[in-house]
């Protein structure tokens, strides 16, 4: 069955896990999408639809690098419908979305800072395997403002007074002031 969801967010992701012979790249995920339900005389109350979804191939490991909890994203994929039985007999029923294509949802800045991010990501990873380490902190987003101001040359702490110079000495400061 087709499945479209309009806009979610992401609520929790598992880590990424290879698995089978294909060695394919598998993701879970948990969404949520918000709607909307009319209490009557205008009135109107904000509930949370939550989905559970998987993620296989190479969008499992863009999803995994892009996106983090709370951001927004447009899903398209096949809604499945799953059960088993746990060990006191009882059956679980577990409905996810296959997902087949996801689209983030984000400002200008927003995608501005992703790519840098993204790019910094790579550059570190490639650092720490030329070192023969593996990079796990997490490297905190730069939040940089859409107008930076022009970087300055020095700064007022790095500027000297001249060694030398004529000193004045008035006779009378009171004309000064």
């Amino acid at each position: 069955m087709a499945f479209t969801c309009s806009v979610c967010r992401v609520v929790d992701k598992d880590p990424i896990r290879v698995v089978g012979e294909n060695k394919t790249s598998v993701l879970h995920a948990r969404v949520a999408e918000k709607k909307k339900s009319s209490l009557g005389k205008g009135k109107e109350e904000q509930e949370s639809n939550f989905f559970d979804i998987t993620i296989f191939g190479r969008r499992a490991e863009a999803f995994d690098e892009l996106l983090e909890k709370g951001d927004p994203l447009y899903i398209q994929g096949e809604l499945e419908n799953n059960f088993y039985q746990k060990e006191d007999g009882t059956t679980v029923y577990r409905d996810q979305i296959i997902v087949r294509e996801f689209s983030l949802i984000e400002s200008k800045e927003q995608k501005k800072l992703r790519q840098r991010l993204a790019a910094r990501r790579r550059a570190e990873a490639e650092i720490g395997e030329e070192d023969g380490e593996e990079d796990v902190t997490p490297v905190p987003a730069k939040q940089d403002s859409p107008k930076k101001a022009p970087a300055r040359t020095a700064s007022a702490k790095t500027r000297q007074a001249p060694k030398s110079g004529p000193k004045y000495k008035y006779e009378d400061d009171d004309d000064f002031l």
